[in-house]
C-alpha cells in the first residue's frame, strides 16, 4: 500500500500529478485516485487507500474547499492524526481546518527547489515517523514477542507483518 495519499479536487489534477511525481522521487509510495482498478467502485477503493495511508495530503484550492470528497478525506485523516494540509491557492480552508497550519505550495511549479516544498518534505517525514510509532504500538498487542516488531522498531520497516 502507498505511504502517502493525495486528496485533491478534479480541477487540480495537474498539481496533484506534479506533487505525486515529486514525492515519488523522494522514495515514498504515493496514491491518488488516478489508480482505480477496473471493475472496482471509486468510493470503496478510495476508502481502502485512505485508511491504509500513513500520511494524507489535502490540496486546498478554490475547488477543493467546496469538494465534499476532499473535505471528508481531510476530516478522516485529521481524526487519524495523519493529516497534512497543503495550500495550492490563496483560499480559506473549510471550517474545522482553519487553525491548522498548512504547507505553502502556492505558485509551486513542480521544481525540487522551493522553500514550501522543502518544508513539506520535512513535515511529511515527521508525520510518517509519528505514524510509525503509532502503528508499532497497535501491532504490538497482536505480536508481543515478535522479533519482526523489534527489528521494525529499530528502523527496519520491511520486516513488519
Amino acid at each position: 500500500m502507498a505511504e502517502l495519499f493525495i486528496s485533491y479536487a478534479r480541477e487540480d489534477r495537474g498539481t496533484a500529478e506534479r506533487l505525486a511525481s515529486a514525492l515519488t522521487v523522494h522514495g515514498w509510495t504515493v496514491w491518488w485516485d488516478r489508480h482505480i482498478p477496473a471493475g472496482r467502485r471509486f468510493d470503496e477503493v478510495i476508502a481502502e487507500r485512505l485508511a491504509a495511508a500513513n500520511c494524507v495530503l489535502a490540496l486546498w484550492s478554490k475547488a477543493a474547499v467546496h469538494s465534499e470528497w476532499v473535505v471528508e478525506e481531510a476530516e478522516t485523516a485529521r481524526e487519524r492524526g495523519v493529516f497534512v494540509p497543503v495550500m495550492i491557492e490563496e483560499v480559506e480552508p473549510p471550517l474545522g481546518f482553519r487553525r491548522i497550519h498548512a504547507a505553502d505550495l502556492i505558485g509551486w511549479d513542480g521544481s525540487a527547489v522551493h522553500v514550501g516544498f522543502d518544508q513539506l518534505i520535512k513535515d511529511i517525514g515527521e508525520v510518517l515517523r509519528r505514524g510509525g510509532r503509532c502503528r508499532a504500538q497497535r501491532i504490538h498487542s497482536r505480536h508481543r514477542n515478535s522479533p519482526q516488531l523489534s527489528r521494525w522498531c529499530r528502523g527496519d520497516r520491511r520486516s513488519l507483518p
